[in-house]
């Protein structure tokens, strides 16, 4: 290894533990708010789905009443 690469990779901050500690904790930051964004889409999509099913539901049922 060369002695000016400590250096410069000093400057450029590859050693810069604080740096690392921010980027790691920003690379799970990233993957919990998509994790959370997957999971609202499927609620909000099963949610959908299930107030269809009710809605067609209710409608059968009150047209039985009719007949």
């Amino acid at each position: 290894m060369h002695p000016l690469s400590g250096l410069v990779n000093d400057q450029f901050g590859f050693f810069d533990k604080t740096k690392l500690k921010m980027d790691f904790l920003a690379y799970f930051e990233k993957k919990r708010e998509t994790s959370n964004a997957i999971i609202l889409k499927q609620l909000k999509t099963e949610t959908t789905a299930f107030f269809s099913i009710i809605s067609v539901y209710y409608v059968l049922s009150f047209s039985s009443f009719a007949k």
